[in-house]
Parts: structure tokens; sequence; C-alpha cells
């Protein structure tokens, strides 16, 4: 009786007053320390504990266990951690049973202290048999969360394999967005170059129209008037609109003839040639008074020396439908243009040759320098270079009808043909020449050559490259020209200073 009054009356009492009878406070320090199963010895480092020693009931990390001072107690039994016996919940001392109306396991201060369990509880709702299931039923729900936490662990092991895998496919997709992005900017910028030249192929279109008005005027003109009548008005009449080295003629390669000399007065040392659209020639004199002389082929008017400019000329081309010339001077090193809107870039390195691309443009090949440079036509400016990797001395320059830049070139003995960008397509003539200068090409885009070592004009397919023929010249060729009546016209030098006449081959 005098036990259950205490039981009661301990049951009745504050949390604070049970808690001085079991002995051990509720959520104290020692408490904690064995909620948190960190080692008892360094609780300030809070490392976790993996011994539990049976006889002094505390649990000791790695490090303290292999410490002298607990390595003294000899006769105390350590085991894992997860080998420790069950333990009551409320004072953390070894169980010796289990009470289904608390549904947990007691110790003996849970026995001896009434105040806690209650008069209730003792001793016919407490089981001691059932000991060994609780501890095998905690054993089991221990493997059971090992299970579930291993399992736990491959779950995200896997998750973070698949988010780095999501990782590189959008890395990867992000570098194909930018490519298509810069994709994207290039297209632009093409579109709005090909808007802001729209007006120039405009104006070019319609003055190619001009032209071929003008070529069939000339014609119905050339039959109706004498050989001998207004050969001055004539020659104004019909001022060359473009002087492109692309010709039309069709020369048969298998019936030349003999060549047909034609000199005059002011020969000296010729170069270049060009045609104009009223089929005269305006062939460069590098050491005449004069910088070129125009002359016709069929005699029907006499030669004319073209004098604005007393300086020597490699080359000499008409602007546009204008009387405007350019003229490339290999004394003086500069390009200019003489008319109505002149200009003159001097500096340059050995200028060679030149052809009018368009309205717009012209390209002249600096034998010096190794590089064609493209020029705008009304200001003199540089807009591009062409071939600067791949020339060493270019001389001859000409187009073909597919836009096709082809640069005989000294240095490699080569003939160059780059695209209407400047890239480089193909070569021609490996193993077949010697100094090339002047090239031009035919209606059918055979490819001739004046070669002035050889002595001869080598003819080769302007695509495979292969050599269709080799015509001699008595003397070195430096000029070569395919007109449109399919005559080929070179200039040739003699081997004394001032030597110098036109070869003229095929046609009437």
């Amino acid at each position: 009786e005098r036990e259950r009054g205490l039981s009661r009356e301990m049951a009745s009492a504050p949390a604070s007053k049970r808690e001085a009878a079991c002995g051990a406070p509720v959520g104290g320090q020692r408490v904690q320390k064995l909620m948190k199963t960190v080692c008892e010895d360094c609780i300030e480092d809070q490392r976790l504990a993996k011994v539990f020693c049976t006889m002094c009931k505390s649990f000791y990390c790695i490090e303290c266990d292999a410490a002298g001072h607990v390595r003294s107690r000899k006769n105390h039994v350590r085991l894992p951690i997860e080998q420790r016996p069950p333990v009551c919940s409320l004072h953390h001392e070894d169980s010796v049973g289990y009470c289904t109306r608390e549904e947990r396991l007691c110790c003996l201060l849970c026995l001896t202290s009434f105040g806690v369990l209650g008069g209730e509880c003792f001793p016919h709702r407490f089981s001691v048999q059932q000991i060994p299931d609780a501890a095998a039923n905690a054993r089991k729900a221990i493997s059971e969360v090992a299970k579930i936490s291993k399992i736990e662990e491959q779950s995200y092991l896997e998750e973070v394999t698949s988010l780095h895998t999501l990782r590189a496919a959008i890395l990867k997709r992000t570098e194909t967005l930018e490519e298509a992005s810069s994709r994207v900017a290039r297209m632009k910028a093409d579109r709005a170059r090909l808007l802001r030249d729209l007006p120039k192929v405009q104006k070019l279109k319609h003055t190619l129209e001009r032209v071929l008005e003008l070529g069939t005027a000339h014609e119905e003109m050339s039959a109706s008037l004498s050989s001998s009548s207004w050969p001055v008005a004539w020659s104004m009449l019909c001022r060359p609109i473009n002087a492109r080295q692309t010709c039309h003629g069709e020369p048969n390669l298998e019936a030349f003839g003999t060549p047909r000399p034609i000199t005059g007065p002011s020969f000296k040392n010729l170069r270049n040639l060009c045609q104009a659209v009223d089929g005269s020639l305006i062939v460069a004199d590098n050491a005449a008074d004069s910088c070129a002389t125009r002359l016709w082929l069929n005699n029907a008017f006499p030669s004319l020396p073209l004098s604005r400019s007393t300086a020597s000329a490699t080359a000499v081309l008409p602007i546009g439908d204008s009387d405007d010339l350019l003229v490339v001077s290999l004394t003086t090193d500069s390009v200019e243009r003489l008319g109505i809107k002149p200009w003159k870039r001097t500096g340059l390195n050995r200028p060679w040759g030149a052809v009018v691309r368009s309205m717009s443009t012209v390209l002249v090949s600096l034998n010096g320098e190794g590089h064609v440079l493209r020029l705008d036509v009304e200001t003199g400016e540089t807009i591009s270079v062409i071939g600067k990797d791949t020339l060493k001395y270019p001389a001859g320059i000409a187009l073909s009808a597919s836009r096709e830049v082809y640069v005989a070139d000294q240095g490699t003995h080569l003939v160059h043909v780059f695209d209407r960008l400047g890239k480089q397509l193909r070569t021609l003539g490996q193993g077949l020449l010697r100094c090339p200068w002047g090239v031009c090409l035919d209606g059918r885009g055979r490819v001739y050559i004046a070669d002035s070592d050889a002595g001869a004009v080598v003819v080769l397919d302007g695509v495979a490259g292969t050599q269709l023929s080799s015509i001699n010249v008595e003397g070195a060729p430096y000029g070569v020209l395919v007109t449109r009546r399919g005559e080929i016209v070179v200039s040739v030098k003699g081997t004394k200073f001032g030597d110098a006449w036109l070869a003229v081959l095929g046609g009437k």
C-alpha cells in the first residue's frame, strides 16, 4: 500500500520531480549525447560513435577507442554500435523487459521508479518473455532501414547520373543553337549586301543592254559606210564601252596558217591587249611616247595613238561608256584613271595586268607583291585582295563568262583560277609552262597563255587543264587576245629594244 501510494503520488507529481526520482534527466545532456550517438569522450568534436562499451554504457569513436585511457579497461566488452543490446528509450540503459501498456522496452530504473510506469504497469502488464522478440523486431527494423537507405542511395546516384547526362545534352544543344545563330547572322549580312548591290546590278544590266544595241548599230553602219570616210567621227562614235578580255570568238585550232605580222611606227615594247565593243584593239606600249595605240585589224580605219598620258603603260583599258581610260604603269608603279573622274594610286609594286570586272570594280595584278587587287573604279580604293597566299609573281589576268578569274603566275609557272569571291578553285599548266605572261579565254572556255621563254602560245582546256595545242611565235610573246571573229592576236617583242610587232593568226 505504501509503494502504491508513492507510485500514485509520483504519477501526479511534476516532470522535474519524476525525473529526479528516475535518476536520469529526460532530455538532459547524457540523453542528448546518446540520441545523437556521438563519442562521449570528444563531445566537442562531434565525432560519430562507432563502438559501444557494455560495462561503461558509453559510446566511443574509433580514435578514442584506440586511446590508452580506454584501452586500459581490458575487462570491458566493446561491441560495434550496430550490435549493442537494446536499451530503454527513457533512461537509455540496458532493457530487462517489455511493457505492453507503454509499448516500449524498460530497464531496472523503470521497474524501481513506480512514478514513471505507474502502479497499473506493475506487475501483470510487464512481460519479460517478449524481450527477445522485441530485440529481434528492433534488429529487423534496423536492417530494413539500412536496406531502404541503400536503395535511396542507389536512386540518388542514378538521378545524379541522369542529371549529368541531361547537362551534357543541354550543352550540346546550346552549341548547336549558337552555330545556328551565327549562320542566321551571316545569312542576314549576305542579304543586306545583296540588297545594297542590287542598284549596281540593275545598272550593269542596263549597260549590257546598251552595249548590245550599240553593237547592232555598229554592224549596220559599217556595212553602209565606206572605208575612206568619217575616220575620226567613226572612232568617236564607236568608243569602247567595256574592255573585258572575255570574247565570244572560237578559233579553229587546226587551221591557223602563217602568222601575219602587223608593225607600226610607234611600236617599241608592246605588252597587254584588249578589244573594245566596236571591234578595235587597244595595245599598251611600255616604251612609246603615247600610252597605247588603237587600231582596227580589217584596216577599215587608220590607227590612232592614245596620247592622253606620256607615261609608259603595261595595260590600258577603257572604262564604261565614257572616254575615261585606266592606265597601268610599270615605270611609275601606279594605276591611274584619266578622263572625267580622274584618280591615281601610287606606291604599288610592279603593277602589270588589269581587267575591268564590272561597272564598279577593276582587277590589277601586282607582280612585285604577289597578289591581285580589287579596286573601286570610282575612287581607286582597295576593296579586297585575291591570291595573297597562293600567287608569287602574277602577270596577265583575264575573266571567263562565269565570272572566274584566271591569273598567269611566273613564280609558280601555273595559271591560277579563282571564283568571284577570291577563293582558289584549281590550277592549270602543271609542267607545261615556263614563263607565262598574258592569258585570255575564247567562247569555248579554252585558255590561251603567252609563254615568253617557250616562244609560243599554249592552249589549255579551261576545266581539265590538258594541253590542246601549242602555237610557235617568232620572238617573245607577252600579250595574247582572242577577238570576237576568232582571230588570235599576240604582242611580240624582238631581241632588240624597239623591235616589236603584232602577230595575227586565223581569221581573214
